[in-house]
């Protein structure tokens, strides 16, 4: 099966049109054998070099704001974490790997991921920070349900309810609960037993039927396995930590350092906006194309897994735009 984009220069004009009846199939097992051999590798070469490339420029401003920072803020840490991305991804591009392939699809893998991550900083913050104010209860605080009594941590927030929620059970003395702010929880184990005959391992809980949990000496007995790394007990606080990267997306307090990360987190938004830009018009001979992308996606790729990150990336390329309204509408659908 073979399946054409629309608009695919590269499967029409440079290696011939898939619908040529006149092509015999010794010929045309015979172009795949040369392209495997040639383009391949070239496509192959200008990827490793041009995810390099941006990667070079994206650390340029991440090291000048480690370097403006206090290492035991809560920005350090997320500046550390995307150098840390950013170096694995450099990392990965070794032209003389044994499986080079695998090292071209795998530095497009972290391109992309970094991309999305990025992406995800920017947007759930300027989505969350307006609604802040409404906001009662932060990531990471232990809370008890007031009806049920349960005790639960604070994953995230939404300013509203994302259903229907006016029909719900412990919901009938909420005036308008459709308009007020829901958190996700990760409840006790014990208190659901307690509660509802069995452990629950999550909570969608309106604020009004909230109030901080007075007496955290423990940290709670979760049904769900959560990453000490991005949720930390604090003893000394009765509450857990979140992550630099949950804060930074919930509009929490980062320190005094906070300024600084908001400016570097836009600055490496702009830097791969116009990356991406660059790519998809190919008006840089030191990153590589959309053709490099398509050589990969149709005789690179080795596995399914392999052609989706491909994919899924050409897709960002067509999304970009250094309109930012522009591109958080294409976002939103």
């Amino acid at each position: 099966l073979s399946y054409v984009y629309p608009l695919d220069r590269f499967s029409h004009s440079k290696y011939g049109d898939a619908n040529d009846t006149d092509t015999t199939i010794g010929e045309a097992i015979s172009n795949v054998e040369s392209i495997s051999s040639t383009d391949l590798e070239k496509s192959r070469l200008a990827i490793c070099n041009g995810v390099r490339e941006i990667g070079r420029r994206l650390l340029l401003p991440l090291s000048e704001s480690n370097q403006q920072q206090n290492e035991n803020d809560e920005a350090s840490l997320l500046v550390s974490s995307l150098i840390s991305s950013v170096q694995s991804m450099l990392m990965e591009n070794n032209t003389s790997s044994p499986n080079q392939l695998d090292s071209a699809i795998s530095s497009l893998a972290k391109l992309y991921m970094l991309h999305v991550k990025i992406n995800s900083l920017t947007w759930f913050r300027n989505a969350n920070l307006p609604q802040k104010e409404h906001i009662q209860f932060s990531l990471g605080q232990v809370v008890k349900h007031k009806l049920y009594g349960f005790r639960g941590v604070v994953a995230a927030w939404d300013a509203k309810p994302r259903m229907d929620v006016s029909n719900w059970d412990g919901l009938q003395g909420v005036e308008n609960p459709n308009e007020k702010p829901f958190y996700h929880i990760y409840p006790d184990v014990n208190d659901c037993i307690e509660a509802f005959g069995g452990p629950r391992s999550f909570r969608y809980v309106c604020q009004d039927n909230l109030e901080l949990s007075s007496s955290n000496e423990n940290p709670l007995e979760l049904k769900l396995d959560v990453d000490p790394e991005e949720w930390k007990w604090d003893g000394e606080k009765g509450n857990y930590i979140a992550s630099a990267e949950m804060k930074f997306m919930y509009a929490e307090d980062l320190g005094e350092d906070e300024t600084t990360l908001i400016a570097t987190v836009r600055n490496l938004r702009k830097i791969l906006t116009e990356c991406l830009l660059e790519i998809r018009d190919g008006d840089n001979p030191d990153l590589f194309t959309m053709d490099d992308l398509f050589c990969q996606l149709q005789f690179g790729a080795n596995n399914v897994e392999d052609a989706v990150v491909i994919q899924d990336l050409i897709k960002e390329l067509w999304k970009e735009s250094s309109n930012v309204d522009l591109r958080s509408r294409i976002d939103n659908g």
